[in-house]
């Protein structure tokens, strides 16, 4: 699975697409919609990609840092729109999946060598943010940097966990 097939759920009765996470009511679709709405999904959010890639590369060309966390800000609105549009008249499941089954669909989504490959550079830019603190310790983000990746090595173990447990 890619980034663009993030979101899709097989079931006894179909698919589930969950377009902006478990903890949302998913939209069901029958197995011969799900190909075709499929294709229009990952279409919205290649081009949303696209569009987003060209413009860091505009600014980067343009050496201007600071419109990239702009151009990060529309992408995720125009995404979020075209999801709107492609779903708004679809029908909708009767409750979330919720956290468990959230946290398990992520798991499963991720799979053990992605989680791996991710759990490394996490613990390598770990590394690095405790170089960077113990270099400048008078600067808050080293403090803020650290804690984030943290953060995300906690999250990674608790999903490599998971799977442990499912398989």
């Amino acid at each position: 699975m890619s980034w663009l097939d993030l979101g899709w759920l097989k079931t006894s009765d179909g698919w589930e697409f969950h377009p902006w996470g478990p903890f949302n009511r998913a939209y069901l679709l029958s197995d011969g919609e799900a190909a075709a709405f499929r294709r229009r999904v990952r279409t919205v959010r290649g081009l949303v990609l696209l569009g987003v890639i060209a413009a860091v590369a505009l600014s980067l060309w343009a050496k201007a840092w600071l419109p990239l966390v702009g151009f990060a800000l529309v992408g995720t609105a125009l995404e979020a729109i075209g999801m709107w549009v492609l779903v708004k008249s679809l029908p909708r499941s009767e409750k979330a999946l919720g956290f468990d089954a959230g946290i398990v669909y992520l798991a499963r989504w991720f799979g053990p060598k992605l989680t791996r490959v991710a759990k490394v550079l996490t613990i390598l830019l770990l590394a690095l943010a405790a170089y960077l603190l113990w270099l400048a310790p008078q600067i808050i983000e080293s403090y803020l940097l650290l804690g984030l990746f943290v953060g995300l090595l906690y999250v990674l173990h608790y999903l490599e966990a998971v799977q442990q447990t499912k398989e």
